[in-house]
C-alpha cells in the first residue's frame, strides 16, 4: 500500500499544478475536476472542457484543437473562481476573462484589469487605500486573433468555426454555411439547425478594457 501510495505522489508531482499547464507527456492534472485536452500531436493543456476547432484562449493561433482526452480527469469539482465585484481572496482567481485578483488588504480583494495602490475613487465601502497586491494568477484573455481570424457579421462561419463578436456562436445551416447567431431555434423557414460549430465568443479583450 505504501509503495502505491508512493506511485500515486510521484506521478501527481509530474501532473501540471495550475490550469492551462501542458500535460502532453504526464497526461495528467493535478488541479482538481481539470481534464489534460490536447491541440495536437505537439501540445496538450489542462482545461475544465474543450470545444473542437479553435480555442478562443490559444494566444499563439487559431490552429483547431482536437480536443482529444489524455489520461483520466482528476477527482473532484473544478473550483469557482470569484465574480465580478466579490471578494476573491479566499478562490484566488477571477471567473471573468482576462482579470486578476488584487488585494486592498489582508482580509478583501476584487477582480480588476489593473489597480493602482492608494485609494481607490470606485471603492463604495471606504476610503482606505489599496495595497493592489496580486492575488493569485491572473485569468487568461480572449486570443488576440479572434476579431480577424473568426467570421464577422452575416458573414459565413462554417470554415472558421468561430465568430468575431461578443457572445456569439456559430450555427450551421448545413456543413457549408453557418452564421453567427446569439441563439438559434431551428424552427420551419430558419436559417440555421442545432448544430453549434466551435465554441461561444467570450467577452473580447476590446471590450474588457473598457
Amino acid at each position: 500500500e505504501e509503495e502505491e501510495e508512493e506511485e500515486e505522489e510521484d506521478l501527481a508531482s509530474t501532473c501540471p499544478a495550475q490550469k492551462d499547464g501542458g500535460c502532453l507527456t504526464s497526461k495528467c492534472c493535478r488541479e482538481p475536476g481539470l481534464q489534460c485536452y490536447a491541440k495536437n500531436e505537439y501540445w496538450a493543456e489542462c482545461m475544465e472542457s474543450c470545444v473542437p476547432g479553435p480555442n478562443l484562449f490559444d494566444q499563439g493561433s487559431n490552429t483547431p484543437w482536437t480536443c482529444t482526452a489524455l489520461g483520466t480527469r482528476a477527482p473532484g469539482k473544478p473550483r469557482k473562481c470569484a465574480e465580478d465585484g466579490a471578494n476573491c481572496m479566499d478562490e484566488q482567481c477571477c471567473a471573468s476573462s482576462g482579470m486578476q485578483c488584487y488585494a486592498k488588504n489582508d482580509t478583501f480583494g476584487m477582480c480588476k484589469i489593473a489597480c493602482a495602490p492608494g485609494v481607490n475613487m470606485d471603492d463604495q465601502e471606504d476610503s482606505k487605500p489599496w495595497s493592489c497586491k496580486a492575488i493569485g494568477a491572473r485569468s487568461k484573455a480572449p486570443a488576440p486573433w479572434i476579431e480577424k481570424k473568426c467570421a464577422n457579421g452575416f458573414a459565413d462561419c462554417s470554415k472558421a468555426k468561430c465568430c468575431a463578436e461578443t457572445g456569439m456562436q456559430c450555427y450551421l445551416q448545413n456543413p457549408y454555411y453557418g452564421q453567427c447567431k446569439a441563439e438559434c431555434v431551428p424552427t420551419p423557414g430558419t436559417n440555421c439547425s442545432a448544430a453549434a460549430a466551435g465554441p461561444r465568443t467570450p467577452r473580447l479583450a476590446s471590450a474588457i478594457a473598457k
